[in-house]
């Protein structure tokens, strides 16, 4: 078999079982916390959690290094979320102990603050929150626009962090991790 371009010549390579599945109509089964207002998501049930992974993967190398760069230990991470940004906060706060675990943040929380649709409304003449995230018109006049000011943000807002960490024999902390 050789592949020509973007097409193979011969028989193609074996499709994989999760996307055999899907095409037949079945779709293998998740958490209920993977369901979005009582709906599944409208992919495959299984690669649901994946992007939510990756992404709670990158925020705890972000906030990690912050945390490390600084010298302190993390104990929350403070996220604001849009709700156009893509992102199932459920799936978020389901991966988030996996992303951690082995890493500086393990036992960390993850606070997030979700930031509705805001739209610019040319009627109103100022920022205005959409009807809803499918139906982009302003929610006091309702009329349609396409300038969306908020919503679409993933942002690490802040880290708690342990001011001054007591060390394992329960005594004080060293000079340099005391505020001074």
């Amino acid at each position: 078999m050789r592949r020509a371009g973007r097409f193979w010549e011969g028989e193609a390579p074996a499709e994989p079982e999760f996307a055999r599945k899907a095409r037949l109509g079945r779709s293998l089964a998740l958490p209920e916390k993977f369901a979005v207002d009582g709906m599944r998501d409208s992919r495959d049930d299984h690669l649901t959690g994946m992007h939510e992974l990756s992404i709670a993967l990158s925020i705890v190398d972000v906030a990690g290094a912050e945390a490390e760069r600084r010298g302190l230990r993390a104990t929350a991470v403070h996220l604001t979320l849009g709700a156009l940004s893509g992102v199932v906060k459920d799936a978020l706060e389901f991966a988030w102990p996996e992303a951690c675990r082995d890493s500086p943040l393990e036992g960390t929380k993850l606070v997030i603050r979700d930031v509705p649709v805001m739209v610019n409304c040319p009627t109103c003449q100022c920022e205005r929150p959409a009807r809803s995230v499918w139906d982009m018109c302003c929610e006091v006049c309702g009329t349609p626009t396409a300038q969306v000011t908020r919503g679409r943000e993933i942002e690490v807002t802040a880290l708690e962090v342990l001011d001054g960490q007591p060390d394992e024999t329960g005594g004080s902390p060293p000079e340099s991790a005391q505020a001074k």
